[in-house]
């Protein structure tokens, strides 16, 4: 009896231990950051870590008076409307400048990617902690307090026999020939990079692009490259595409 219960409690033990290391494993692996515009038609608003860095401007997350009392502040809600703004719960001011709807297709072989809209944003980081959350979103350590970032919205139509999933944009070259990449200055999301494009049908997804600063609100096109696409086992099936003009 006695045998057996010391088993048991060393199966209890296991179990516990093998518990805690897992928990360990996946937070230590799992990284913050803040939904753009574009992820938050998708997903609920990320609320990040309290305890602002140094602040620049004394205002941080808290909208001040002057907000409260214009017309086009939004508080955290979605920005509808050129004009409006609202406050990123890191204290990140997001403006609509420019929002169009469009209607682009290209097809490379059993695959139809179609750009549907674009929204270009005025972003400005009211402390030094929503300075830093913007530089680490973006990779982008020289990132100024005061930027323009470029969302598009596509569809990815999959008329090939089998589920496949992309990793989205790629590139964003703008006509200078200043390339926004993975690495720095682009973040893709939406349901097409997660959960994939399954046989005859299509899914969403977007990507959000830091604008170079000598185009910021004049800016009215860019060149697109999608990556290649890869089957549920990992493999890749196709080549990224050739380059996509979008102009707005």
């Amino acid at each position: 009896m006695q045998k057996r219960l010391g088993w048991l409690i060393f199966g209890l033990l296991l179990v516990v231990v093998g518990s805690v290391t897992v928990f360990f494993y996946y937070t230590g692996h799992m990284q913050t950051r803040v939904n753009t515009i574009a992820e938050e038609k998708f997903t609920k608003q990320f609320k990040s870590p309290t305890g602002d860095g140094d602040s620049m401007s004394g205002a941080g997350n808290q909208p001040t008076a002057t907000d409260q009392a214009s017309s086009n502040f939004v508080g955290t809600a979605q920005l509808t409307e050129v004009g409006q703004y609202r406050l990123t719960a890191d204290g990140i001011e997001q403006k609509l400048v420019k929002m169009k709807t469009l209607n682009k297709y290209m097809t490379d072989g059993d695959f139809t990617y179609h750009i549907t809209g674009v929204a270009l944003v005025r972003e400005r980081a009211r402390d030094n902690h929503a300075l830093q959350v913007a530089r680490r979103l973006y990779n982008d350590h020289g990132l100024a307090s005061e930027y323009y970032t470029l969302t598009l919205s596509y569809t990815v139509a999959n008329d090939s026999a089998n589920t496949v999933v992309t990793r989205g944009v790629t590139a964003a070259t703008y006509k200078n020939e200043v390339a926004m990449t993975m690495l720095t200055g682009l973040v893709n999301s939406g349901l097409a990079t997660t959960s994939g494009i399954a046989s005859g049908g299509a899914s969403s997804a977007m990507m959000t692009a830091l604008v170079p600063k000598e185009y910021g609100k004049k800016v009215s096109r860019v060149d697109l490259q999608f990556s290649a696409l890869f089957d549920s086992n990992g493999m890749q099936v196709t080549k990224p595409t050739r380059v996509m003009a979008v102009t707005f």
